[in-house]
């Protein structure tokens, strides 16, 4: 998988939630829970969450397709109703 960001904001996101989106890759490597489609941007680009482990600690992962890219948006730990979905699904 290609994935893609914008520097400043994994910058961001690792400040306020502890991981950069260079962290967050890991998602993809072991088991996750996908969500396609959940939102939409101002200008109708689809956004996805995934949800998966990061040095042990459960994260959702918002982001959208670009091409053959993932672009990461925002990682922040799992809420309780997304934990709950990931271990009944996995």
């Amino acid at each position: 998988m290609v994935f893609e960001w914008n520097p400043e904001k994994s910058k961001k996101n690792k400040k306020k939630h502890g991981v950069s989106f260079y962290e967050a890759k890991e998602i993809w490597q072991w088991k996750r829970l996908d969500f396609p489609n959940i939102a939409y941007s101002k200008e109708g680009e689809a956004r996805s969450a995934t949800i998966g482990f990061v040095k042990g600690i459960l994260y959702t992962a918002i982001w959208t397709a670009r091409g053959t890219c993932i672009r990461l948006i925002c990682v922040r730990r799992a809420r309780d109703g997304e934990k709950k979905a990931f271990f009944e699904k996995i």
